[in-house]
């Protein structure tokens, strides 16, 4: 329920730990200054808000509050001991001040950490202190040199449960051995990753403190937000004082073992900053501390014998005395909790308390000790980020049921006020140039002093700061700003400032800003997170506004010059006319098939002419008759208005169409009418774009059908004006020219795809038709064609994926030391084959096991992989392709190189782009590698370059950053084994839960082959079914079942096979989403991509249960 006291220091700019005096002022170098200080403007050093919201009162000696003095507001302060701290260069200096003058654990730990923090430039420092079972108790002592930016990797750390083995102190300490880790998040043993991420932790130094007896006692952490190793010097410094601060622990141990001594215990109760006190099996208070009295606002001779649960508030008062009964009792070791206490005049007081029992040494006259922290000022603070969360939440909901740009926008300023309790606000959207607002918003300033303010502000001063910098710009005091300037003369008056930027992808397209905190404040922290999240959303609703409106107007751009082309078509040539309504009505409605058919006048049912658009002329002539007015078609006739279906076969009268007709899911028909009667029907059906037709395109179709009414009546009169043909079909193709590119595209990924599922489809059906007589040697060949092919339909169907991700900003890579080498001989395993079945000459070379790139291994091998197939595809038989390797100290660049045909200069750039291939290239082959390869470097940090001469040959050199090895790391070459891991001296048993039944079937003959017992289920329900009589030790879960999230079953899985350790795998082909995290956050051990090879699978499987064998570990992706 709690943790430990935390020491905070006296003076917060200076973080915690490092407000002792003497230790003279830190210089600005010697940290990163805190967020409220990273602005051009001059701020002077505030205090703490806690800090100022009360003067700390002044104590005596050894910290007891002196006579006359008030008790502190809120969270009380922890005064230190002055400690004099020596030069940082005189290391044995410092080693003996932080002995010397803090003789106690506490204030040894904090110097020490001081000390080896700034010697080495580390912004964070923690202590963790072993117990004798050899958990580590954390938070025994912290150094932040940025208290507002780590804090809440302090609270996460303090909250984390390192039981023997878990963690990686638990590692340094099980060891024994100092250990640097230079990236933190690929560390799988460091279960603060995603903390430290969040406060830009990158590495750390790790340092075990051993007592007298060589045992570990405590475990000292560094971190670093670079990922810079220690120095000689700081490790020389730090194994000093880790040595010094074990003898110290060694000394406390000893004097603990005479706590006997009621002078001692006195003395720590006594002048104790935290609440103490002693009670007995009644639950009454024996004694209390100076400390308590003050918190509660009671003298010690009212709170001494009164009753606990007569100071508790009584909602928790039954709860909080049957915890100490159960404590003093034995049942319990320690009780942490937190409770409403009520002080002197009713005044409620949070209180975090902690509780243990004492007594004789055989168990007799029991007493427990209470230990108190006043956290009121804490749950006041969360009560204020709540509220102002809620408030966000309610402004954003607003935003998001407006399109109109103005309102959004007013809604905005208006919410923004309400959000950081500010009295002026606006919102500008800046101009064409970005250095001036074009649209400009208030909120917070009446209609006259509105119109007197008039146009927007100039841009100039403040303004002009806040949009030159692209970032949040706070003042408490804008006379004193050097840029104070820029708004008009009738503006409101304002005394303290923050503005945020307005960003989209494409850049930032405007500010939001507050003025004038109520109350005369200033605004904060809290304040400029709140308003720029809110300047987030409001930028991406401006952008979808405008997003709206360009479309809204292309679209009435579009029918306006439909309209056109059709009036002056219906004068030259309408005989043609009808034929172009079809064409216009299948592309501006982005639909697979249009028709246009002409009724008789004698029945109104016969069609006596029928258009198309979108049917192949095969298909056409299999269609063969044309349809009849009956059926839906009919409907669209006798109504005489549109009819818009999403799917036509759920219609009752869907019929009507000939049996060769292509199938029709979503359709919109309208009807033509002239002299009062109709005389035909248009219609569209399945939309390629979406599932269904909308009204937009239905108010086009009913214009055009009208247009082709008109003149199908005047055809008889033009017949013979058959000259400007050409302007109809100039029309249609300036139409059709946005979606060129496209169709282009499209075609050649289906002849790729095509042309391998046919070789798919013949190989297998080789396999299994007993007829055509396929050897047993030859089946094993056609598997093989199998596999190849459907590798490169697999490979076509990731880059559409990694393109889809890259345009949404969600490639992501995973960046660690890798072995080039080991990359390299996967590269040439897979080439080599087809190289060699081509003709080509391929040479990979075998470069040394150190040479390290900080890379994702996968994407590296895939941009490798993509770069030598190029090579060998565009190389003659009897050509070469090879790859060369340069290492220095910061780089390793990688060539890809050939005798190919080479590529024109003017290509260069073009060929990096998605769909684009060069001139001169043949065979197949969809233009999407060269761009995700590009891609991929990109987000490695690294570059590639093109040099390339026609006829000669080309290079696709690639620049990655190289990386240092890492100490401990496994040797990656070593390929898993594929054995099935025994448990318990039996075959392991392993439950499939998957609702597709090819998959499912795979799975459950690749893990039967590996030796393991195979269970299998289709449903959350069936696997909760079979776990009543059987123990799996691992499940192969698939995310998406047919009865629900597999994700939210893992905790019920684990519960009913009674092993909360139960390996729990997730099994999903979504690439897109963000399955993976979810996967991890729900407790599953690992994450498999589908497909995966089964050698792939069974690895995987026997690498977990592996662990599981050898102890406790961290899931992993």
């Amino acid at each position: 329920m709690g943790s430990q006291p935390r020491r905070e220091s006296a003076d917060p700019a200076r973080g915690v730990g490092a407000g002792r005096d003497g230790a003279g002022p830190r210089s600005p170098g010697d940290r990163r200054p805190p967020r409220h200080q990273r602005q051009h403007l001059p701020r002077l050093r505030q205090e703490h808000p806690r800090q100022a919201r009360s003067a700390q009162p002044a104590r005596g000696r050894g910290g007891r509050r002196t006579p006359g003095t008030a008790a502190p507001a809120g969270r009380r302060s922890i005064v230190r001991r002055a400690v004099s701290v020596p030069s940082v260069g005189d290391e044995k200096g410092l080693t003996e001040a932080a002995i010397g003058q803090a003789p106690t654990l506490a204030g040894a730990l904090d110097v020490i950490l001081e000390l080896a923090c700034r010697s080495g430039g580390w912004p964070v420092g923690h202590a963790l202190r072993c117990t004798a079972d050899g958990t580590l108790t954390p938070g025994v002592a912290w150094y932040l040199a940025d208290r507002d930016r780590f804090e809440i990797f302090r609270s996460i750390t303090d909250g984390t449960d390192f039981a023997p083995g878990v963690g990686l102190p638990s590692r340094i300490a099980s060891r024994g051995l100092a250990e640097f880790v230079a990236d933190l998040s690929a560390d799988a043993s460091f279960l603060r990753a995603r903390a430290a991420a969040m406060t830009g932790l990158r590495s750390a130094y790790l340092v075990p403190v051993r007592g007298d007896g060589d045992e570990v006692v405590a475990v000292i952490e560094l971190f670093s937000t670079t990922q810079e190793p220690p120095s000689d010097e700081t490790v020389t410094l730090v194994d000093d004082l880790c040595g010094r601060l074990g003898q110290v622990i060694e000394r406390e141990r000893s004097a603990d073992a005479l706590q006997g001594s009621e002078a001692r215990r006195r003395l720590i109760f006594d002048d104790s900053p935290l609440g103490m006190a002693t009670f007995d099996v009644d639950l009454r208070l024996l004694s209390v501390n100076p400390a308590l009295c003050d918190m509660l606002g009671y003298p010690a001779a009212e709170l001494a014998g009164s009753a606990i649960i007569d100071v508790v508030h009584p909602e928790d008062a039954e709860n909080l005395a049957g915890l100490f009964r159960h404590l003093l009792a034995g049942h319990i070791t320690m009780v942490r909790t937190e409770s409403r206490c009520f002080g002197a005049g009713g005044r409620l007081v949070w209180a975090h308390a902690t509780a243990w029992s004492q007594g004789e040494a055989d168990g007799s006259h029991p007493y427990g000790v209470l230990v108190i922290e006043d956290v009121t000022a804490q749950r006041g603070a969360a009560a204020e980020a709540a509220a102002a969360r809620r408030r966000l939440g309610t402004v954003l909901q607003q935003l998001g049921e407006l399109r109109d740009e103005y309102r959004l926008l007013q809604a905005a300023a208006d919410g923004s006020r309400d959000l950081v309790d500010a009295r002026y606000a606006a919102i500008g959207l800046l101009s064409a140039g970005g250095r001036t607002f074009g649209t400009f918003v208030h909120s917070g300033v009446d209609p006259s002093t509105a119109r007197r303010i008039g146009d927007p502000p100039t841009g100039k001063g403040l303004l002009a700061a806040l949009i030159a910098e692209g970032r949040p710009l706070r003042s408490s005091r804008i006379a004193d700003h050097p840029a104070s300037a820029g708004f008009p003369d009738a503006h409101p008056p304002m005394t303290s400032f923050l503005g945020v930027p307005m960003t989209t992808p494409a850049g930032v397209i405007g500010h939001l800003f507050v003025g004038e905190k109520r109350g005369g404040g200033e605004f904060d922290d809290d304040d400029e997170d709140m308003l720029s999240r809110l300047a987030a959303q409001v930028a991406q609703a401006v952008a979808r506004a405008r997003s709206d409106q360009r479309e809204q107007t292309l679209r009435a751009q579009v029918q306006r010059m439909v309209e056109a082309n059709l009036r002056l078509l219906r004068e030259v040539r309408p005989d043609s006319l009808l034929q172009t309504v079809v064409d216009l009505a299948r592309t501006v409605a982005d639909a697979e098939y249009a028709a246009l058919g002409m009724l008789t006048a004698e029945d109104g049912e016969t069609f006596e002419r029928f258009l198309h658009a979108g049917v192949a002329p095969g298909t056409a002539a299999a269609i063969g008759r044309m349809p009849t007015g009956v059926g839906v078609l009919r409907t669209v006739s006798v109504n005489r208005r549109p009819v818009r279906l999403a799917n036509l076969r759920e219609h009752p009268a869907h019929r009507g169409f000939p049996e060769g007709h292509p199938a029709m899911t979503s359709f919109l028909g309208v009807p033509l009418v002239a002299g009062g009667r109709v005389i035909g029907i248009l219609f569209v059906a399945n939309k390629r774009s979406a599932s269904e037709f909308n009204d937009q395109d239905e108010a086009f179709l009913v214009t055009l059908a009208a247009q082709a009414a008109t003149a199908a009546e005047a055809i008889p009169m033009y017949v013979a004006r058959a000259d400007l043909v050409e302007r109809l079909t100039s029309t249609a193709e300036r139409l059709k020219a946005e979606t060129e590119a496209k169709w282009s595209f499209l075609g050649g990924l289906s002849h790729e795809l095509r042309g391998s599922l046919s070789g798919i489809l013949m190989s297998a059906e080789l396999l299994r038709d007993p007829d055509l007589g396929v050897a047993g040697g030859q089946g094993s060949q056609l598997a093989a064609n199998i596999h190849t092919v459907t590798q490169h339909v697999l490979s076509i169907v990731d880059n559409l994926l990694d393109l889809s991700r890259m345009d949404a900003k969600r490639l992501d890579v995973l960046l660690q030391p890798v072995v080039l080498r080991m990359v390299l001989d996967e590269v040439r395993t897979i080439t080599e084959p087809l190289a060699l079945e081509a003709g080509i000459a391929v040479d990979i070379p075998v470069v040394e096991r150190d040479v390290l790139v900080l890379a994702d291994p996968l994407r590296l091998r895939q941009v490798l992989l993509n770069l030598l197939h190029n090579a060998v595809k565009f190389t003659d038989a009897g050509g070469h392709a090879w790859i060369e390797v340069r290492c220095s100290e910061q780089e390793v660049r990688i060539g890809v190189c050939d005798t190919g045909v080479g590529i024109d200069p003017k290509d260069a750039k073009r060929i990096f782009e998605p769909f684009e291939r060069g001139t001169d290239a043949k065979g197949p082959g969809a233009g999407l590698g060269l761009a995700i390869a590009k891609g991929i470097i990109e987000l490695h940090h690294g570059r590639i370059e093109l040099s390339s001469s026609p006829g000669v040959g080309s290079q696709f050199l690639v620049t990655l950053r190289r990386a240092r090895p890492e100490p401990g790391r496994l040797d990656l070459e070593d390929e898993p084994e594929l054995a099935m891991v025994p448990v318990a001296g039996r075959s392991a048993a392993v439950l499939v839960v998957e609702d597709e039944a090819g998959t499912r079937d795979a799975a459950v003959r690749t893990l039967e082959a590996g030796g393991y017992q195979v269970r299998t289920s289709a449903t959350v329900e069936g696997a909760i079914a079979a776990l009543q009589d059987w123990a799996p030790d691992l499940v192969l879960l698939d995310v998406q079942l047919q009865d629900g999230d597999g994700l939210r079953a893992v905790e019920t899985l684990r519960a009913l096979a009674g092993r909360p350790d139960l390996p729990i795998v997730a099994f999903t082909a979504d690439r897109l989403r963000d399955t993976a995290e979810r996967a991890l956050a729900a407790g599953c051990n690992a994450y498999l991509l589908k497909p995966l090879s089964a050698r792939a699978l069974l690895s995987r499987v026997r690498v977990l249960l592996a662990e599981v064998a050898a102890g406790p570990a961290t899931p992993t992706p």
